[in-house]
């Protein structure tokens, strides 16, 4: 009896392994057999729920990533339409109130592209194409992308490249959603000056670092979390999807991503793979 009890909890623990196959007994004991048959129902119920499970989360995933690209397109038709108005003669309030819609439009927009983003990353199928990338021609074309929202807020950002050229191992497009990402989380919650500095270790590590203006509502263990926002006022109408989606794609192009605070300064630290 001793050693049949023994074998069902060995068969038990490979079980919790992942190894799929019903409890087997040796000893012809009703009680025994019972109990056998028991957890192999139980099993095979459990079983059936995670699918059950699975095969929810992917239709919402779906669900999601449809819903996203319907609105899309009316969406970006909507802003055509306000930034046309823009160019004809507006009275002061009907400009204030122009500004403000296309200020809520393209909040709009960004947030269905991150679901959008999040249903295709969560995706198992989904897949990256991985090659050697310049990592400093990304840095610096973002950069420059960004230089009319650093001049709105007085940001001013700075670089510190290596003596050579830094290549890493990634996706390009998502490398620069990424980094896209990092450097928007800054306009919208830093201040006075970015510093991204690269360092070579076991990874290729880029560093993120700006003064932020509310330090003490940040968490840094939760700032990497689905719909974490630092900002618990809302004043920025941030949705806590930005710095996931970074996350994600660092993960999947095998690096990871951290956060702690300097004093005052946030400094988001990215790892990427070597060539």
């Amino acid at each position: 009896m001793r050693k049949e009890i023994r074998s069902i909890k060995n068969q038990l623990h490979e079980r919790t392994k992942g190894i799929e196959k019903p409890i087997d007994i040796v000893l012809i004991d009703k009680n025994l057999i019972e109990l056998a048959a028991e957890i192999n129902i139980n099993q095979s119920l459990q079983k059936e729920n995670r699918l059950s499970i699975l095969k929810r989360e992917h239709q919402l995933k779906e669900s999601i990533s449809n819903i996203s690209h319907d609105l899309r397109t009316p969406l970006t038709s909507m802003l055509g339409y306000l930034q046309l108005l823009q160019k004809t003669e507006l009275s002061n309030e009907q400009k204030e109130y122009l500004d403000i819609s296309l200020s809520r439009g393209k909040y709009l927009q960004a947030l269905i592209n991150n679901f959008y983003d999040i249903s295709l990353l969560e995706d198992k199928e989904f897949t990256l194409t991985l090659e050697r990338i310049n990592l400093d021609n990304i840095l610096a074309d973002i950069i420059l992308s960004f230089t009319n929202q650093f001049e709105e807020r007085n940001i001013t950002p700075s670089i510190k490249f290596s003596d050579k050229p830094t290549y890493v191992i990634a996706d390009e497009t998502m490398l620069k959603r990424l980094v896209m990402n990092l450097v928007s989380n800054v306009i919208r919650y830093g201040s006075k000056e970015l510093l991204i500095e690269i360092l070579y270790t076991d990874f290729i590590e880029v560093h993120f670092q700006n003064e932020i203006r509310n330090e003490k509502n940040i968490d840094t263990d939760r700032l990497f979390d689905k719909f974490y926002t630092a900002d618990l006022s809302r004043n920025h109408s941030g949705s806590g999807l930005g710095l996931y989606i970074v996350k994600v794609l660092a993960e999947k192009m095998g690096g990871k991503v951290s956060a702690y605070m300097k004093k005052q300064n946030l400094v988001i630290s990215l790892y990427l793979i070597k060539p």
